[in-house]
């Protein structure tokens, strides 16, 4: 199987196939540098839970309700 973005076999199973049935090994799709797991697109930074999450963060924290409740399950995780 060759991997439709670099051009090299695909050793073992591929990371991903899209829509159009083109696979891609391990090299090209990366892993979130949020999570850590597969990105759903060549060059992505992020999966989408992540992208999602973080993007509507800064929103969800204008709120001082909202920036209260994340920072009392803050403390509760580390024991303060």
């Amino acid at each position: 199987m060759i991997c439709d973005w670099c051009k090299n076999e695909i050793i073992n199973k591929p990371r991903t196939y899209n829509g159009m049935g083109e696979s891609y090994c391990h090299k090209c799709i990366p892993n979130c540098n949020v999570c850590g797991k597969p990105v759903n697109f060549i060059r992505a930074e992020r999966c989408n839970l992540c992208w999602e999450v973080l993007s509507r963060l800064d929103d969800f924290l204008k709120s001082e309700k909202a920036r209260d409740i994340v920072i009392a399950k803050l403390k509760k995780l580390v024991g303060l």
